[in-house]
């Protein structure tokens, strides 16, 4: 399995640990790098919800930037927090607007954290948007951290395996707090089936199945009265506000 991700990212084997799932990925990092009763996490909703469900169950406080109304990340803000939090999470394609945080606003953020704390990238969805992917900036910033899973591009939730990508020095630091026991061998069979080179063109053609799918849908929302498309569809679903929300729930 990890020989196999770390072809398809382009990555080292030293910078890629498995994870149950991209959510135990989010556990590791708060337990390694955050103190219980100390420290505070940074998120920026409206995201992935996880992140601060996982501060909360490990005792740790959760430092709130909404974004902005265009659902941009306030950079600004979050940069003005350097002293406050141990680690940052961004999502990009957000969970749920759909949108992508900009790569100078990363790069901005990262920087402004450099030496102070983990910067983390979430992005389960990158498979929907893979020329947006910035594994390329963890050579430049060595505290930054990105999330991947095979939940969603690869269709695979079900079997539960993530990856945290990182530096090498940080990856060993997470090797200190995961769980002493592997994934399970059907779930490492499984996987490297989805990262041999069929598996592969099977995502993709899945992946373009379902972004072609999802710009019929979104065409068709806009022309439903009292439906207003929000945020960006940079993901594999979609999203919109409407005053008959509590009729469509």
């Amino acid at each position: 399995v990890l020989k196999g991700y770390a072809r398809y990212t382009g990555l080292n084997s030293e910078q890629i640990t498995v994870t149950r799932g991209a959510d135990e990925g989010i556990e590791l990092l708060i337990r390694a790098f955050c103190t219980p009763g100390k420290d505070s996490v940074l998120v920026c909703p409206p995201t992935y919800g996880m992140y601060a469900i996982s501060a909360n169950t490990f005792n740790v406080g959760v430092h709130k930037v909404p974004l902005n109304p265009d659902f941009s990340v306030n950079t600004t803000e979050v940069c003005a927090q350097t002293n406050t939090v141990s680690v940052v999470f961004l999502c990009s394609p957000n969970n749920p607007t759909g949108t992508l945080v900009e790569q100078a606003d990363i790069e901005a953020i990262a920087q402004a954290y450099q030496n102070k704390a983990i910067v983390v990238l979430d992005e389960a969805y990158i498979e929907f948007s893979a020329a947006k992917s910035q594994t390329a900036l963890l050579a430049k910033y060595d505290n930054l951290v990105i999330l991947r899973t095979l939940s969603k591009g690869f269709a695979l939730a079900g079997i539960r395996c993530g990856f945290v990508l990182s530096s090498p020095a940080i990856k060993q630091v997470l090797l200190k707090v995961i769980a002493p026991y592997p994934i399970p061998d059907p779930v490492a069979q499984i996987a490297t089936q989805a990262l041999n080179e069929e598996g592969l063109q099977i995502m993709h053609a899945r992946v373009n199945a379902l972004s072609n799918e999802l710009s019929v849908l979104s065409e068709q929302l806009t022309h439903i009265d009292e439906i207003e498309l929000v945020g960006n569809q940079c993901g594999n679903f979609v999203l919109f506000k409407s005053p008959r929300n509590p009729d469509l729930m």
